[in-house]
């Protein structure tokens, strides 16, 4: 029988317009808060007033991991922007939906949408 094993989360920055979208690939556990805190604090120090993240290779979140991500969503918050889910999979929509994480940081489905979002915040 094979265990479980979790794969440690790895983090990359692309950018859509001006728009920092943090790419994440691996499981978002507790050992996941430095990267995911690195990154939110260099996509804070953007111009931009929306902050996208992107669960591209990411299919697995645990208590732990919703919780940090939940700080760091506030953290964005208290800084006057605003936190999006781009493209969620099924696993993380089912996941966010069912916790009402999308009250916090919305879903966006297409790179269109988070191209309006841009456009109207300005």
């Amino acid at each position: 029988m094979d265990k479980f094993s979790l794969k440690p989360l790895t983090c990359s920055f692309e950018y859509l317009e001006q728009i920092p979208v943090i790419v994440t690939s691996g499981d978002i556990t507790s050992d996941s808060e430095e990267i995911l805190t690195r990154y939110f604090d260099q996509a804070l120090d953007s111009d931009c007033s929306v902050i996208a993240i992107e669960f591209r290779e990411s299919f697995y979140i645990n208590s732990s991991g919703i919780v940090d991500l939940l700080k760091l969503f506030k953290k964005v918050s208290n800084s006057g922007k605003k936190t999006v889910i781009y493209l969620p999979n099924e696993y993380f929509n089912t996941i966010f939906q069912i916790i009402g994480l999308y009250e916090i940081a919305p879903p966006v489905m297409s790179k269109e949408e988070l191209l309006r979002l841009l456009h109207s915040a300005r």
